[in-house]
């Protein structure tokens, strides 16, 4: 015969202590303080005033608490900046951060948070509250999940540059470089400062690879992209787009402006001995340069410094053009 389910009423109405005497109810409270006291997980319990009543040995060693000591919340973080032991405190007023925090800390039911521990563990915390307010808190290492997420994260960064990056010379690539420069377009028509754009293109580069080989040639690109880059401010950007073709934005900058940083990376180019053990390779680079137009497309703009570009090596090489049209 089967078994009948009972109904939730009924359960309802069972009185527990019917199922579970008071001797074994006890025994369930012994083995769970038990349980709690040798668990890994950091657990402590905080009566209404705040003060520590209850913590095992991983709270404790956590947190730098000795044995017999039941100290307040303030006083435990008070002795965590003091000491750098126990959760990282960064501030210079722990006064102050204490009177921030505590606003927080039982202001909800139930709160979960991050916590960066000295010895270089990182700790989830949970903390629930009581509606006569005993605050129970249990907190576990999540060390390793924390590294995972780091390593994870370096990974995405580094798939993330080297999509935007040039292998061989480590500025932009063609595709990045182009995406700027259709956003700047786009900022400057919603009304934000201008931009200039330049072309620069190594001189006479295919009888450097034939002289010399292509190994050199690679090495004189990443001489020119180190020198274009040390030669600019923190707010230009560079990406090679060719071959030995790079392009130059330079945002809120005039033609003038544009035109002599140029002319400080021509400087530098003449002055850096780019193969040591080839001192006798001597290369230059020609520029067409242009400012953006509200009117201009992405195609517009670079057409129009590369026909200056196109002007400057024809005009003899190792110049500049800058477009006016």
């Amino acid at each position: 015969m089967p078994i009948k389910r009972q109904s939730r009423t009924c359960i309802d109405a069972l009185d527990l202590s019917s199922i579970i005497s008071r001797q074994e109810s006890s025994k369930i409270n012994d083995l769970l303080l038990s349980s709690l006291a040798d668990s890994q997980l950091a657990v402590a319990l905080f009566d209404p005033e705040d003060r520590m009543r209850m913590a095992n040995s991983a709270f404790r060693n956590a947190y730098a608490i000795e044995v017999d000591l039941y100290p307040y919340w303030a006083d435990m973080i008070r002795n965590c900046f003091a000491t750098g032991e126990g959760a990282v405190i960064v501030t210079d007023d722990i006064e102050s951060w204490i009177a921030d925090v505590s606003t927080r800390r039982r202001k909800a039911p139930h709160r979960a948070f991050q916590c960066d521990m000295a010895d270089g563990r990182w700790m989830w915390m949970n903390e629930s509250m009581s509606p006569d307010g005993w605050l129970f808190c249990i907190a576990s290492d999540i060390t390793s999940l924390k590294t995972n997420e780091q390593t994870l994260q370096r990974a995405r960064d580094s798939a993330m540059l080297a999509a935007q990056t040039d292998a061989l010379t480590g500025v932009y690539n063609r595709r990045f470089i182009f995406a700027r420069l259709s956003e700047e377009l786009v900022r400057m028509k919603s009304g934000s400062a201008g931009l200039c754009v330049a072309v620069l293109d190594l001189d006479h580069f295919k009888q450097i690879n034939d002289t010399y080989g292509h190994l050199a040639g690679d090495r004189i690109l990443q001489s020119f992209a180190a020198s274009v880059q040390t030669n600019l401010r923190p707010t230009d950007l560079v990406g090679r787009i060719g071959g030995e073709e790079f392009l130059l934005l330079m945002p809120a900058t005039s033609l003038a402006d544009c035109a002599q940083a140029v002319e400080r990376i021509q400087w530098a180019v003449s002055m850096k001995v780019a193969l040591p053990e080839h001192s006798d390779i001597c290369y230059t680079f020609s520029a067409g340069l242009t400012d953006m137009r509200a009117t201009d497309t992405v195609s517009g703009v670079f057409d129009r410094a590369d026909r200056a570009l196109y002007a400057a090596k024809e005009r003899g090489r190792n110049r500049y053009v800058a477009a006016f049209d």
